[in-house]
Order: structure tokens, then C-alpha cells, then sequence
């Protein structure tokens, strides 16, 4: 459907894809009416930034934009419970309804709860938004010993800030290895042995059983002290707001190349949305802040009638943990017939592996080895030929990502 200059865009969520989508349609020369309708107050802090925020005095540094950003468009700072696609309507938690022509939903996720008690419907704390901070920083002051479930990226994150100041910190992953999709095994091992040299425990394959008077039973019967019991063990994406719609969701919001839903003019992106993957073609969530504002650019293109269709998802995270940089990016497990380049030094505490498939890059997993993380997405989005550089990118990444990146790749 063609886009009118009159129209009524309404958008849902306020974090990095709702940012890029504002972004997009002001560069592109919008002229209708947009609505940013957000739960949260503004500003806004990115849910990766909390974790740094523990004690800081100047936390208005880390919001995702100023508050004369939103200058310009309404703002509609309350929940939106439901939509009416039939009536293009956005239903609001006091009853007010908005009447839209294109919607974009940018709910993003929450963090999945964690009970702790079935009898009394006792949570473990989460951190995905700044009262949560809030919350965590008043029950830590009193606490000594705290125990993270999760050790993903945003456990660890909390673990060596908590660490760092004076906490006993144990972490427990379910799993075999920490950072699970970010790393593989042998580089898990690596950085648990460096995490319990800087004095943060961490058990694998292990959960709560049981809590009791600031002390918890672990699922290998072990039994710890727990003044203060947070839990990250990953994300939800918000998808309650079309449940009784004829939006597709399967984990998240199914979105096409276009971030078109299955209905018609309205749009789904960042954390909330699933995807193509780059690789695979299979739809999938892939919540991080690179992914999420380019869906939100696509969407606002889409609504434009500009841009090109979206290539499909690729992962990407950097990661500092107790003073060493991981990098990760794209597929770093091979395939059969893919040529896998890798190096550890223990000595150092640095690794590399590089994963290339018929002379074009897939992957690579970086810790400790410095090189442009933006040039090598690139690399792999585009499908660069690189045959025959493979051995002299994976010599000196840092170098041959300069030199690349120089002939405009």
C-alpha cells in the first residue's frame, strides 16, 4: 500500500529499534503524525547499559536519547494493553484508544521470572529496565553473599559488578558452559578459570532446589549462602499485546524481509520480532542492540516505500569480562566443508578462530585480539570474497579489517 504523507504511524516500545525507526523516518523526510506510546518514562536507559550502573551518579549519560529527541512527535507515556487491527486501533490501559494507519511494534522482551518459592510466590530479582536497578542496588547494599542465576551475558555482567564491590558472588548456569551462543566449550573453560582467579564462583548443571533463611539447597545438594538471589537466565519476548489477534507469533512476532506482519500495515521489530536468519533462512529472535536498530530502520523504509528488504539476521556481541574483550560473531561452529582457522594461547589468555565457507567469511570468535568487529559484519553480510586472504586475515585480523575497510567494503 502506497505511503501517504497524512498518514498516522503509531509506535509501540521505546528502546534501540524504536529510536532507529524515529531516526529513519525523520531522515527520510516523514510528514505524517507519529505516536510513540512507551511504558517507561522518558528518558530511556538501553537494557545493556544497566548493568554498568550500579552507584553511578550520572546515570542520565547512559539513556538512549535526551528527552528533546522525542520533541516533535507525541508521546503517549502509558502501557498499551491490546490492539484492534479490524478498527486499526491501539488500545491503552486506561481505555483510550488510538487510531492508527501503519503500526510498528517495538515491545521488545522481558526478563524471563525465576520463582523461588511456589508457596508464596517469592521471585528471584531481574534487571531489564531502571526501576529493576533501582530495586537490585537498595536489596545489595545489605547483602554479602548473592547468588546469579545464569551465566549468560547479563548474569556476568551483574556478577563482576556486585564482585567488584565486595560481594561473594556465586553464579549458577544450567547449562554445560557459560555464555552459551556467544562461545563455544573449550572457551567457556577458559573464561570460568579466569573468573574464579578474579574470585567469582561459578557451578555448571547447577540450579536452585530450595531456599530457606538466606540459605539455598543447589540442585547437586550443596547448600550456599544467599543474602540476595538475582536471576538472568535470559528474555521474553512481548508479544501479549496480539495474543487475541491474527498476528503470527510463534516465540516472537514473525516478521517478513520487510518487517511486515501477517497483517496488514502493521510491523514488527527488535527483540520482539523474529526474523530470517542470514545463513539459514529459518526465522529466529536475535535480540541484541546492532540487530535491533537495523530492523527498526527496515521498518521505517517500509513504511516510506524506500529501502531494501531486510538480508537476514546475523549475531553479534562484544563482551568485557573481568578486564579481557570477547568478541563473537555469526557462525564460529563449523559446518562439513568449511575451512575453520584457530588459536589459543593459555599463556595470554587469547583465542581466535575464524570460520570460512568457499572463500567468503561465516563467523569468528575473538577473545582478547583486537580487530574492527563492525568491518567483519560487514564482510559477512555482503558475502566479500576473500579466497586465497583467509590465512593473512587470521594472522593479524586487526590489520587486514584496516585494509579492507579502506577499499570501501
Amino acid at each position: 500500500m502506497a505511503f501517504r504523507k497524512s498518514e498516522k504511524v503509531v509506535l509501540i516500545g521505546n528502546s534501540h529499534a524504536a529510536v532507529a525507526v524515529i531516526e529513519t523516518l525523520r531522515r527520510e523526510g516523514f510528514q505524517g503524525h507519529l505516536t510513540l506510546v512507551s511504558e517507561e518514562k522518558l528518558p530511556v536507559f538501553s537494557p545493556t547499559a544497566l548493568p554498568y550502573l550500579f552507584g553511578g551518579r550520572e546515570k542520565g549519560s547512559r539513556c538512549l536519547r535526551p528527552v528533546e529527541f522525542y520533541h516533535g512527535l507525541s508521546v503517549i507515556q502509558e502501557k498499551a494493553v491490546s490492539i484492534d487491527p479490524d478498527r486499526s486501533q491501539v488500545i491503552l490501559e486506561s481505555g483510550a484508544k488510538l487510531h492508527y494507519d501503519r503500526l510498528v511494534l517495538a515491545t521488545g522482551a522481558s526478563a524471563a521470572p525465576v520463582v523461588l518459592d511456589a508457596a508464596s510466590g517469592d521471585q528471584a530479582l531481574t534487571l531489564r529496565r531502571a526501576p529493576d536497578l533501582e530495586r537490585i542496588e537498595k536489596r545489595a547494599k545489605r547483602s554479602r553473599k548473592i547468588l546469579i542465576l545464569g551465566g549468560g551475558l547479563i548474569g556476568l555482567h551483574l556478577a563482576e559488578v556486585l564482585s567488584g564491590k565486595g560481594k561473594e558472588v556465586l553464579v549458577l548456569e544450567l547449562k554445560d558452559q557459560i555464555l552459551p551462543g556467544l562461545v563455544h566449550r573449550e572457551l567457556s573453560g577458559l573464561l570460568i578459570d579466569h573468573y574464579e582467579r578474579e574470585g567469582i564462583r561459578i557451578r555448571l548443571g547447577s540450579s536452585i532446589k530450595r531456599i530457606h533463611d538466606h540459605e539455598a539447597v543447589l540442585s547437586s545438594g550443596e547448600s550456599v549462602g544467599a543474602d540476595l538471589v538475582l536471576a538472568a537466565v535470559g528474555i521474553r519476548p512481548n508479544v501479549e499485546i496480539v495474543r487475541e489477534t491474527n498476528v503470527a507469533v510463534r516465540e516472537g512476532i514473525l516478521v517478513n524481509e520487510r518487517m511486515e506482519t501477517s497483517v496488514n500495515r502493521v510491523y514488527g521489530c527488535g527483540d520482539v520480532a523474529e526474523c530470517r536468519d542470514f545463513f539459514t533462512g529459518r526465522s529466529r529472535l536475535n535480540p541484541n542492540v546492532i540487530s535491533a536498530a537495523e530492523q527498526g530502520k527496515r521498518a521505517a523504509e517500509s513504511i516510506m516505500g524506500k529501502g531494501e528488504p531486510h538480508p537476514g539476521v546475523i549475531s553479534i556481541n562484544t563482551f568485557r569480562c573481568m578486564g579481557w574483550n570477547l568478541f563473537s560473531l555469526g557462525r564460529f561452529e563449523p559446518d562439513t566443508g568449511d575451512q575453520m582457522l584457530e588459536e589459543l594461547s593459555e599463556e595470554t589468555g587469547s583465542f581466535k578462530r575464524l570460520v570460512f565457507r568457499e572463500g567468503t567469511m561465516k563467523g569468528m570468535l575473538l577473545l582478547n585480539c583486537p580487530a574492527d568487529g563492525g568491518v567483519y559484519y560487514n564482510l559477512i553480510r555482503r558475502q566479500v570474497p576473500l579466497r586465497g586472504m583467509e590465512e593473512r586475515i587470521f594472522g593479524d585480523p586487526l590489520r587486514w579489517g584496516k585494509r579492507l575497510a579502506q577499499k570501501r567494503i
